[in-house]
């Protein structure tokens, strides 16, 4: 081969060095093609190679499954439910019907705002929007889930025999620069199982229990075999919002007068209200799926409504309890002034200690809110509360009122 590449190239050489001496009009067209035919070509395929090369990071195969990630995303597809349980309900409105969860493997909030969930047609698309998410936002938390219901979307649709592909886009239309994430499963999807990574984020697929907003797991449905990490990166030095002050001004008579302050605009004031630390029954029992299992309430002392979409919980070992649609009471995020809002554990590794821990509340934006610490052997089927809602006063072994005043 080699022999043949130098062969070739002295050949060109020597055509060219023939038409500078000739300088005849007509071989130097000749040796322009040949120069077009020779090296265009191979420019091209370089050029190509170069650009596929640097955009992608990995292509990774499991049995009967292809995943292919960009590297300049976090945010990948994590579980989708192509057979919803029963017969014909694929197209059924949220929460029912088939979905498609995205996970946020990076460390800062991403907006998945515009994108758009595509099929293995080109002409299916599924927009993600605010109507058909299980948080009622576009925003996927560091280290957190989205769930995006198909919500009776008559294109999109994820086949139940023969097998498809999910495509994640950061666009409205299919355009092979903005994929960002893509997944594709062969033969028959089971009733009832969607096809997930395990652990959310990483290469490997298998096909669990769904768990749409939860961290994936294989098992029983009605309980959780070990238990799930979920770390967030925290700011390295969040700042305080200091409230400013209302400068009053000197009245010129006689007799000063301050000018009238202007009225107070309403505010939330979130704090940790209860801590359920140690159910009726074995360890299992902490990690119990909602409505069982610990649980933290929070209190609103303050006079607006709070939304806590994508604000988080953590215990002193670091692990994170995201507040989302999945482990809150009512399946809600927003919590009225003078209400309360529980966040279960619900099988995340964030756990609460029977002899002495903390749990500290961060905002979306990774500040810190409010924080609790207990140092005593708890007493089962007891709680660490404020008596009363909101004060500063903390006591052991009161008798818990998930939702309701501390008494």
């Amino acid at each position: 081969m080699k022999k043949k590449k130098i062969s070739k190239k002295l050949s060109l050489r020597a055509k060219r060095s023939n038409l500078i001496q000739s300088n005849k009009p007509s071989k130097l067209k000749e040796f322009i093609k040949i120069l077009r035919i020779a090296y265009f070509p191979a420019a091209a395929i370089f050029i190509a190679f170069a650009f596929t090369g640097a955009y992608f990071s990995s292509s990774v195969s499991s049995v009967g499954n292809t995943f292919t990630a960009a590297t300049w995303s976090d945010v990948v597809i994590n579980e989708f439910l192509p057979n919803p349980p029963g017969v014909s309900t694929d197209a059924n409105s949220m929460p029912d019907g088939e979905w498609v969860e995205l996970y946020n493997r990076g460390d800062v909030p991403q907006d998945v705002s515009g994108w758009s969930l595509y099929d293995a047609i080109d002409s299916h698309q599924l927009l993600v929007t605010t109507l058909n998410t299980d948080t009622g936002n576009t925003v996927v938390i560091p280290h957190g889930f989205l769930v995006v219901y198909r919500n009776g979307d008559p294109d999109f649709s994820l086949n139940n025999s023969g097998g498809d592909t999910v495509r994640l886009f950061s666009s409205l239309t299919v355009n092979p620069a903005n994929l960002i994430d893509s997944h594709t499963y062969t033969g028959d999807a089971l009733d009832g199982k969607s096809y997930a990574r395990i652990p959310d984020g990483s290469p490997t697929w298998v096909d669990p229990i769904p768990t749409p907003g939860r961290p994936n797991e294989l098992g029983d449905p009605n309980q959780f075999q070990g238990e799930q990490t979920f770390q967030i990166t925290e700011p390295s030095s969040p700042e305080k919002t200091e409230t400013p002050s209302v400068t009053t001004t000197p009245s010129e008579t006689a007799s000063p007068a301050e000018t009238p302050s202007p009225t107070p605009t309403p505010e939330a004031k979130v704090v940790i209200n209860e801590l359920y630390i140690n159910p009726v029954g074995e360890a299992e029992a902490e990690s119990a799926v909602m409505p069982d299992g610990e649980w933290i309430e929070l209190y609103n002392a303050g006079e607006a409504a709070a939304n806590l979409d994508g604000w988080y919980l953590k215990d002193a070992a670091g692990n994170i309890l995201p507040i989302i649609h999945g482990n809150v009471g009512g399946g809600q995020t927003t919590v009225a002034p003078h209400d309360y809002l529980v966040v279960y554990r619900n099988g995340y590794a964030f756990s609460l200690d029977n002899d002495a821990d903390s749990v500290v509340l961060f905002n979306a934006n990774g500040a810190e809110v409010d924080s609790t610490s207990y140092n005593y052997t708890t007493t089962e089927d007891k709680s660490w509360a404020r008596v009363p809602n909101g004060s500063a006063t903390w006591l052991p072994d009161v008798d818990p009122t998930k939702g309701g005043p501390n008494v």
